[in-house]
């Protein structure tokens, strides 16, 4: 039975093709009744359900366009809808394609289809997921019929999606799947905003004979796209270590916990039993979260750090992720069936952070820049100190210096040339100035608790004209007023002027 040609279903044919054309926009092409299909045994004859292949090349294409409407409403493409398949789309596409563990061919059509096998088992698991489109329990070929019925002729190719013979709820996730109708049971993995502290690098204050409790590494949110609810009882979470001596996580952390609104879902200890590879995989298990549909739920991953008058040693570094391989690692069921893999997508990718119990903490307070026949950048920023006095070296900072504790030692700047590394003939001239810290013999002092402010000031000639930049590679201290042995790196990518023209002539 089709149901876009029974008289009874006049309603809900209405409210489906009203639902589709919302969600997908330009994707619903020819929406039509007479184009319904008909099934014949697990084969539908003489129908296409297909676009016709997209690929690079293809300009000024209304179906191009409806898949950049697609693909910029999925983050997966930030240019320009204009119809024209260029390079930005294809790797929009690709990455579309492996977001699903496809084939990432770059091109979207037959081609596509033909490259991948069935992106989902027949049977109960898909209809629990708002694919059972005629609510009779099982996801097939009658859910594909109903899809061709609201979208139309869309092509020149059989409904056989997969090529495998049989026409089935494999073709129906590709089908929903090219139009991304599959998110009525997506879950969706993407780091927590707002929380740049916690998931960008940054320096991390811990004590130096005891442990620090309860520091966040990585704030991340768990979200359903469409009408399904979730229930969550598993959630790996991977830790990577860089180590002075050695890596390995356990060195660092003594436990680590999994938080939800403040309240501890899961707490996992770390011990030394691995093979020192760098990397910990925990998986928390102790809970169970149900998440309703269309929800997001905010989580947060806390450890304890060890002190490190232990095996940490001032400056590891860690971070904590979520990777494709931790999210399709969660134990998500709907309904009782586990969420399949090719309906999760995004990560939650923490970048790594620096374990001190002396040190600095910087922030950007201002940049600028003047040009013509000759170039000024300056960076101010401040410096606080934690866990000692600190001392900022006062060295002339240097574009191709390094931390070397066996000679003079200097903050190192980068000058970049229309976004490339440059060296110019001839060097440019900068030095650093405090106009609040105390002024020493090799150094300007930051005590303790205190915050002074610094500029760095870079004049320049330069030999060819162009936009050019600077920015601070690192900015060196010592623990006394002596040469620089220490440089402080990390959560500086926006220490950098904006760029200005310079006129060689």
């Amino acid at each position: 039975m089709n149901i876009f040609k029974d008289p009874q279903y006049a309603p809900l044919k209405a409210v489906l093709i009203i639902v589709l054309f919302i969600g997908l926009g330009a994707f619903a092409l020819k929406a039509s009744r007479s184009n319904s299909l008909e099934q014949t045994g697990q084969v539908i004859d003489g129908k296409p359900v297909m676009l016709t292949t997209l690929k690079t090349g293809v300009r000024n294409n209304a179906e191009v366009k409806a898949l950049q409407t697609f693909l910029t409403k999925n983050k997966l493409f930030a240019g320009k809808i204009d119809g024209n398949f260029g390079k930005d789309t294809a790797e929009a596409v690709k990455k579309f394609q492996s977001n699903y563990k496809l084939m990432p061919s770059g091109t979207f059509g037959q081609s596509w289809v033909d490259e991948n096998p069935s992106l989902m088992p027949p049977g109960d698991e898909v209809g629990g997921c708002g694919i059972d489109l005629n609510v009779d329990g099982v996801t097939n070929v009658a859910d594909l019929d109903i899809l061709m019925a609201a979208y139309g002729t869309l092509g020149e190719n059989p409904a056989d999606l997969d090529n495998d013979g049989v026409v089935g709820s494999a073709d129906v996730m590709i089908l929903m799947g090219a139009y991304g109708e599959n998110t009525n049971c997506v879950l969706v993995v993407s780091l927590t905003y707002g929380e740049n502290e916690v998931n960008q690098a940054h320096v991390i204050q811990v004590e130096s004979n005891q442990d620090t409790d309860e520091v966040p590494v990585l704030a991340f949110t768990l979200t359903t796209q469409g009408n399904q609810d979730l229930l969550i009882e598993e959630i790996p979470v991977r830790f990577t270590s860089t180590e002075a001596t050695g890596d390995d996580p356990d060195d660092l952390l003594g436990s680590v916990y999994l938080m939800m609104d403040g309240e501890v879902l899961d707490e996992k200890p770390l011990t030394a039993t691995d093979s020192n590879d760098g990397v910990d995989v925990v998986i928390f298990d102790g809970f169970e979260v149900v998440l309703d549909a269309g929800d997001t739920a905010n989580l947060t991953v806390v450890v304890d750090v060890n002190p490190t008058s232990s095996l940490l040693d001032a400056g590891d570094t860690l971070k904590a992720e979520i990777t494709e391989l931790e999210r399709d690692g969660m134990e998500v069921d709907a309904e009782g069936d586990s969420l399949p893999q090719n309906q999760r997508i995004g990560i939650a990718i923490g970048e790594a952070s620096e374990f001190r119990d002396v040190g600095l903490l910087l922030n950007l307070v201002s940049t600028n820049t003047n040009g013509g026949t000759m170039g000024t950048f300056t960076l101010t920023f401040t410096a606080t100190a934690f866990g000692d006095d600190v001392y900022v070296d006062k060295t002339t900072p240097n574009f191709m210096g390094t931390i070397n504790t066996a000679g003079t030692d200097e903050s190192d700047l980068n000058l970049l040339k229309s976004g490339v590394p440059y060296t110019n003939t001839t060097p440019p001239a900068s030095t650093i100035f405090s106009p609040t810290a105390e002024t020493l013999l090799n150094s300007f002092l930051v005590e303790e608790g205190d915050t002074e402010q610094f500029s760095i000031t870079t004049s320049m000639v330069p030999s060819v004209d162009g936009l050019y930049q600077v920015s601070l590679g690192n900015l060196a201290y010592s623990l006394s007023d002596i040469d620089a042995t220490t440089a402080y790196t990390v959560n500086l990518d926006g220490f950098q002027t904006e760029y200005v023209f310079l006129d060689a002539n």
